[in-house]
C-alpha cells in the first residue's frame, strides 16, 4: 500500500477472491478501507519487526473477520506462509482436526443455537442419498441440536463445545426410526474415514489468515468441507 500525497489519495492492491489482483486509487479515510472490503477492518502487517525495512512500507487491510482459504490445490500456501499465516492440512490422513461445533456466544447474526441448526440441516441435507430429507428430519435435527448444546449454552458459551459425534449420538437417542437412518447417513462423516471435522479442535486458528490444504478432495467432498469451514467460529 503506498500514499499518493499530492491528492491524498491510497493507491492499493485489490484483491477480491477469484479474481485478478489490479490496482485501484481510495480516498485515505477509514469510511472508504472499510467499504472497499464490505465491513470493519483490520490491519494485518505480514513484516513483524520494526527493524525490517519493509515494516512500514506494506500492511494488508481485510475485513476484520480474517481471511480462510480453501486451497485443495495448494496454490497459495507459499503467499500465506510469507505473510504470517497457518498452513493447516486436512484430510482423511491427517491428524488434524477442526471442530465443525465450535461455537462462542457471538456466533452468526441472530440466535448462535438457531444458525447452528440451520448449518447442521444444511450439511446434513449434502450427505444424505439423494440429499432429500425423510419426514421429519429437519425437527429431529433441531431438537437435537438444542440439545447437545443445551450444557454448553447454559454455560455461557464457555468451556467444551459438543462435536458432530455428540451430535449423532444424540440422534441415536431419539424414538424416531427417521432419527436413526439419519445417524446412519453421517456415520462415515462422524465415526467413520472421514470425521476431520467430528472432533475437537486441536489445531491452532487463532491466526486470521489461514490456509486449508487438501490436494485429495473429491468435488462433492470439497463442497462438504468448505460448508464445515464457513460454519466454524475461527
Amino acid at each position: 500500500m503506498t500514499e499518493n500525497n499530492e491528492t491524498e489519495m491510497l493507491r492499493v492492491i485489490l484483491c477480491k477472491p477469484g479474481e485478478t489482483a489490479e490496482v485501484v486509487e481510495i480516498d485515505d479515510d477509514l469510511e472508504s478501507m472499510q467499504e472497499l472490503v464490505g465491513g470493519l477492518i483490520q490491519e494485518y502487517m505480514p513484516f513483524h519487526s520494526e527493524t525490517d525495512p519493509r515494516y512500514d512500507d506494506v500492511a494488508i487491510i481485510c475485513n476484520e473477520e480474517g481471511k480462510l482459504i480453501v486451497d485443495p490445490e495448494r496454490e497459495y500456501s507459499p503467499l500465506v506462509k510469507a505473510m504470517g499465516g497457518s498452513v493447516i492440512e486436512i484430510s482423511a490422513t491427517s491428524p488434524n482436526h477442526i471442530n465443525a461445533m465450535d461455537m462462542s456466544r457471538d456466533y452468526g447474526e441472530t440466535d448462535p443455537i438457531i444458525e447452528k441448526s440451520q448449518f447442521l440441516q444444511s450439511l446434513c441435507e449434502q450427505i444424505v442419498a439423494g440429499h432429500k430429507f425423510q419426514k421429519g428430519q429437519q425437527s429431529i435435527i433441531d431438537r437435537c441440536t438444542e440439545n447437545v448444546y443445551r450444557y454448553y449454552k447454559q454455560g455461557n458459551y464457555m468451556g467444551t463445545p459438543p462435536t458432530l459425534q455428540d451430535f449423532r449420538e444424540e440422534l441415536l437417542k431419539q424414538p424416531e426410526p427417521e432419527a436413526h437412518s439419519l445417524a446412519l447417513e453421517i456415520e462415515l462423516f462422524t465415526r467413520g474415514s472421514l470425521n476431520t471435522f467430528a472432533k475437537q479442535t486441536n489445531v491452532d486458528t487463532s491466526n486470521r489468515l489461514m490456509d486449508a490444504i487438501n490436494a485429495q478432495l473429491a468435488k462433492e467432498r470439497l463442497q462438504r468441507k468448505i460448508r464445515c469451514f464457513l460454519s466454524v467460529d475461527l
